[in-house]
């Protein structure tokens, strides 16, 4: 639509690009579609590198030893290793099977990751010991003792991950962008954090939200376009020219970013109601039993849900219980009203067009 109103705005946007304007060409993994160029100027890795360099530079000291395992075909890879160049500290290239491992033995200052790693670090710890002073220190053992600057994106992360490094003295700080911004948005900082967000906007980005709730951003950071691909780049920015993230989100009374859900994957119900079900799928992320819930209902009158089970939780809940074990526990009365009375409590903390109606355990 954006194409078919101003096509030759979009061509001349891809026009001014020239060889020696491109800082980097990175290919997107190809989720929401086929895998697009992203074109990089020297200025938006710039603008948004100096970004980083003010809000996380003075954490960081010239020596100072770092572990990268991220794939350099990743922007949060590629970053990670051109701020190594500009702050003068130490990377060790490592691997996606032996980071943890040289993270005890390396003893980094600084660890970059994804979710993944933060929440195997976690469990390891925590399944030391019951005491949270032992697991501390068996997170402090495993980490090296010495992080100074721990980042994570790719993905959100639990709070009570956060939480748990935070008690044992590693502050995690997580970001969101996107390879398009350069990729950084908004970051929580080390004195100025909400763990239930995603920080707040770089001094040099521009966010706001659209009518519907999706996050848009503007400023020098944001790309020209994708390499010979008018359509998809018109695609990305409305009409104003903001760049359209795809995601949703809403901002607290401080000024912090949360993430609610994907645009795309949003239901529209019978009754015309747009219900983002990422919003209502992981508030039961953490829950024992259940180990993954997907809501349906686009076009439909109420939403419900296919729900799969902990095996090894269900047998619990049913020894604990008395049951003798059963040949299934997915069939089983008691699993399907345990499972119900989680629902209807995650249900009242929804608007009643959110609420999951109907559920079905998977065979």
């Amino acid at each position: 639509q954006a194409l078919a109103r101003n096509p030759a705005r979009v061509r001349e946007r891809l026009s001014q690009i020239t060889l020696d304007d491109v800082a980097s060409l990175i290919y997107t993994s190809g989720t929401t579609g086929l895998p697009k160029g992203v074109l990089l100027s020297h200025r938006n890795v710039a603008v948004n590198g100096a970004d980083w360099l003010a809000l996380n530079g003075p954490l960081l000291r010239q020596g100072d030893l770092d572990v990268l395992w991220l794939p350099m075909s990743h922007i949060f890879g590629w970053g990670q290793f051109g701020l190594g160049n500009q702050l003068g500290f130490v990377t060790y290239f490592s691997t996606p099977t032996l980071a943890l491992q040289h993270l005890a033995d390396l003893a980094p200052h600084l660890f970059m990751s994804v979710p993944l790693y933060w929440q195997k670090l976690a469990g390891m710890a925590r399944a030391v010991a019951p005491d949270a002073e032992r697991q501390h220190a068996e997170l402090r053992r495993l980490t090296g003792g010495r992080l100074r600057f721990c980042l994570s994106g790719g993905a959100g992360l639990e709070r009570e991950v956060k939480e748990f490094f935070k008690a044992a003295g590693i502050m995690i700080i997580e970001g969101y962008g996107l390879t398009e911004c350069s990729p950084t948005l908004t970051m929580n900082r080390i004195d100025d954090y909400d763990f239930e967000s995603v920080g707040k906007p770089f001094p040099r980005v521009r966010v706001k939200l659209a009518p519907d709730g999706e996050i848009l951003a503007k400023g020098d950071n944001c790309f020209a376009g994708y390499y010979k691909d008018e359509s998809a780049t018109a695609a990305m920015f409305d009409a104003d020219g903001w760049l359209k993230t795809g995601d949703l989100g809403s901002f607290n009374e401080r000024g912090f970013l949360r993430i609610i859900g994907r645009k795309k994957e949003i239901l529209v119900t019978a009754g015309g109601k747009n219900v983002p079900p990422q919003n209502i799928e992981l508030r039961f992320r953490n829950d024992p039993l259940i180990s993954q819930l997907v809501v349906y209902g686009d076009g439909k009158r109420y939403l419900t849900a296919l729900v799969d089970v902990h095996e090894e939780a269900a047998l619990e809940l049913l020894k604990g219980a008395g049951e003798p074990d059963p040949p299934s526990v997915r069939e089983h009365d008691l699993i399907h009203r345990a499972i119900s009375d989680r629902i209807a409590s995650v249900n009242a903390e929804l608007a009643r067009f959110e609420t999951i109606k109907a559920f079905a355990i998977a065979a």
